[in-house]
């Protein structure tokens, strides 16, 4: 149940980063409200998943909601899911943002990387990245 929540909570991320390049305050504290459902204390590993999309919000890279987001995901799933989800969204995300650039032949776009996320959140799931 927790899992169909979250899938859910990142797919409406991704269309709310797509449409208006944010990640919303409610999707941070809809994550944060799962996080007491299964906790152990080895879940604040997860917690170093996101720092270098800290570092990468310090200089300009990402946004901080972004950051945030990935922070909590890392510790509500744990880090191996979370490092799963995190590596399969960026592989999509860098793929696909790729040719994007090559198809408009313009460089420096700027994505949205919540929509990738889900769809490695999602992924991980159907893979079987699933270690508790």
């Amino acid at each position: 149940m927790k899992d169909l929540l979250v899938a859910l909570i990142l797919t409406a991320a991704g269309v709310i980063d797509l449409r208006k390049r944010q990640v919303t305050r409610i999707t941070k504290i809809l994550l944060i409200s799962l996080i007491p459902f299964g906790f152990k204390t080895i879940n604040l590993w997860g917690a170093i998943i996101a720092i270098p999309f800290f570092v990468a919000a310090y200089y300009g890279g990402i946004g901080g909601g972004d950051a945030k987001a990935i922070l909590i995901l890392g510790i509500l799933l744990c880090y191996e899911r979370a490092f799963a989800t995190v590596c399969l969204g960026c592989t999509m995300f860098a793929a696909v943002s790729k040719v994007i650039e090559l198809v408009k032949r313009q460089r420096d776009l700027e994505f949205p990387i919540m929509p990738y996320l889900a769809a490695g959140y999602i992924l991980q799931l159907i893979l079987g990245v699933y270690i508790t």
